[in-house]
Parts: C-alpha cells; structure tokens; sequence
C-alpha cells in the first residue's frame, strides 16, 4: 500500500515537467494507486486573475497550489503537481507542513532547455531570455529525488525512476520530520514550564499505587518528573533530542528514564508493560494515520486493566480557525497542528477496544498565561 501524499514534479521551463507527470499518473493508477495531476498552467488559468508574474506573486500562488494538494492527500489521494514555483521559501514550508511530501527536480541544461522551448509557441527565444526567466527562481536545494532528464533519459525512464522509488520509499519526511525539527529548536533555547500541567495532576489521582508509567511526548519532563515524585515508575519518550537532552540534564531520579522515541520504537519491546500511558498534547505533531498507530500500540503497551490518558486541542478551539489550511483537521501556523475532533477519537478508541470513562470538552482546563484553549480530555481503560 503507498500512503497518500503529495509529488511536486518541478525544474525550469523545458525540463518535462507535465509529460514525466502525466506518465508518472499513469503509472500510479495502473498499479492501484488513487492518483491525480495538478498542472502548473491549468491551475494558474483556474486561478486566473489572482497573481500576477512577481516573486512575491508567484510564491504566493505556489503556496496556494501546495495547500490544495495537501487537502486533496489529506483525503487519501496522491497529488501530482507539475509546476516550477522553485523557491527556497516555498520548498521548506512544504517540507515541514506537508504530510509524505516528495520534491522531484529535473535537471536539464540550459542548451537543452533552449531547444525544447523553440518548439513551443510563444516561449523563449534566445539563452539570455531563457536564464532570464529562470533567475526567478531558486535551484531546488535538497530535492527529494533529481533526474537529469535529458540524453538517454526519456519521460518514461524518469517517470519509472520516480514511481518506483516513491512506492518503495514511503518515509519522505513530512510533518514527523519538520515536528522534530521545531521541537528540537525550541527546547535548543527555553527550558519550558517547569511545574506540572493541571492535567498531570488531575490524572495522577487515577493512577494505581506505584504505577508503571509510559509519558509520550514528554518535553521537558514536568509531567514525568511529578509522577516520580508521586511513587510512580516512569518512562518518558519524545521524538526530540533536545527536549530528551534536557530531561536527562535535570535532576535524576531512579524511577524515571527518557528516550528519544516514538511509540513505534517502543511498543515491540514493551508489551503489556505499563499501567499508564499518558499523552499531553503531543497527539497534534502526529498526522492521523501515525495518531491511529499510537492508540493502537498504546494499547498493546498496556497491561488489562491499565489506563491510557489524552489531553489535546479540539476542532473547536478559536485557533483552529488561524494559519493556512493543509487539511480539515490540520494547520500550519508557525508550525503543522492537528486538532481533535472529540467524538472521533472517542470512536476511534472504542474500536481498538478501549471502554471510554471520561471524555470532556471544554475551556478553563489548559489555561496558560493570555492563552485559554478549548481542549479534549479522555481517559480509557483496556
């Protein structure tokens, strides 16, 4: 199965962008794969009248063009879009807001460029208009994937090079990648909120004497450290290195362990391990189908009986409305969130098994400083 994502297929004019892209289509849905292709030019004359031809215009509308792919992957359909729109700018915003996003460069040289545009009607006619256009642009830094498309590489070479090493390399980067890179940022420079959350506290009552916890997404270790401090055994695990290097430089504490890990990287070796699993707000760096794999190996971690608690921003909080739209649940706004639509986690749960004791909705329970979000709080029993 190839998870749904988004191919930007991209490179100067000339370089094959919408002949690679319409034979990579093909490829993709004769394999089984629910595919569609964006063209540069189709969506400029669908968006007719709305950009002009300036950097700023055009990254403007390229960023446009990403979001609508991303709502249509978001939906399982991988999007092929064929479009120039090389910008620095626009290539690392994709790279950290989108989900499986893969950037293609064909690289072909300007005197091959030159002859495959004379062929077109109104294109360029000399090497110095053609660098001339192509100075808009930035070379693609760090592509996913670039193919000289020229001399012995035909359309259909390229277009096979792409589709087998998408449909048998699945991991691009995407929102995991980029959620690691803020996170490590952040906690590079601030050390956080160093008391417990109002929900560790509320929690922790529930929790059985000496509890063998599993903290995901632990940050700096303030909830972790109070359930230590509580009698508890504790385990916390979080995909940035940074925050993990902070923990670790804290006071140490015999009960209490950090990792740098996900909770696939934990769940094979701790089976029916914990007592507790305990997730605050970490479940929005996760895209849905990574969220749906740490319900699910959550409660195989966890012992019968054990407890798995979720603390996250709702669907309904007033910043859900703020940042640019990836998907119906997703936003990028500084950097990629998810938020949760309550009764769909509650299904969702209940599905895997879970008995739902506790879902609420509500303001006043996450307040920080000017900030009163509107979260989902849900504790289950295995």
């Amino acid at each position: 199965m190839v998870k749904a994502g988004v191919v930007w297929v991209t490179g100067f004019s000339g370089s094959g962008k919408s002949s690679v892209s319409r034979i990579l289509l093909h490829l993709l849905k004769e394999n089984g794969v629910n595919a569609v292709l964006l063209d540069g030019d189709d969506l400029r004359k669908m968006f007719s009248g709305n950009w002009g031809y300036t950097k700023e215009d055009r990254i403007e509308a390229a960023k446009v063009y990403l979001n609508l792919a991303s709502y249509l992957s978001s939906q399982g359909t991988t999007v092929i879009m064929a479009s120039i729109a090389m910008f620095d700018e626009v290539h690392t915003w994709a790279r950290e807001n989108l989900i499986n996003f893969y950037s293609v460069y064909l690289d072909v040289p300007n005197d091959v460029l030159l002859q495959r545009c004379k062929r077109k009607p109104n294109a360029f006619s000399t090497i110095d208009s053609l660098i001339s256009n192509n100075s808009v642009y930035d070379v693609l830094k760090n592509p996913t994937l670039e193919i000289e498309n020229y001399g012995d590489i035909t359309p259909d070479l390229a277009a096979n090079r792409i589709f087998q090493h998408y449909t048998g390399n699945e991991e691009t980067g995407g929102r995991f990648t980029s959620a690691v890179k803020y996170w490590n940022k952040y906690y590079s420079n601030k050390k956080g909120v160093p008391h417990p959350s109002p929900f560790a506290m509320e929690a922790e009552k529930l929790f059985p004497r000496q509890a063998n916890v599993l903290e995901v997404a632990c940050g700096n270790g303030r909830d972790s450290l109070y359930f230590d401090s509580q009698g508890h055994s504790v385990m916390g695990i979080d995909t940035s290195e940074a925050a993990i290097s902070l923990c670790q430089s804290r006071e140490a504490c015999e009960a209490t362990t950090f990792h740098a890990a996900n909770m696939t990287g934990v769940y094979e070796k701790c089976l029916n391990s914990f007592d507790v699993i305990y997730c605050r707000w970490g479940i929005h760096a996760m895209g849905a189908e990574e969220a749906q794999n740490f319900l699910e190996h959550s409660y195989q971690c966890l012992r019968e009986g054990g407890r798995l608690f979720i603390e996250c921003r709702s669907i309904n909080d007033p910043f859900f409305r703020d940042g640019e739209v990836l998907s119906p649940t997703e936003r990028a706004c500084g950097h990629y969130r998810r938020f949760i639509d309550k009764n769909i986690l509650n299904m969702s749960l209940e599905k895997i098994g879970f008995a739902v004791e506790h879902s609420v909705e509500s303001n006043g329970l996450a307040v920080h400083k000017d900030d009163d979000p509107l979260v989902v709080r849900i504790h289950c029993v295995k």
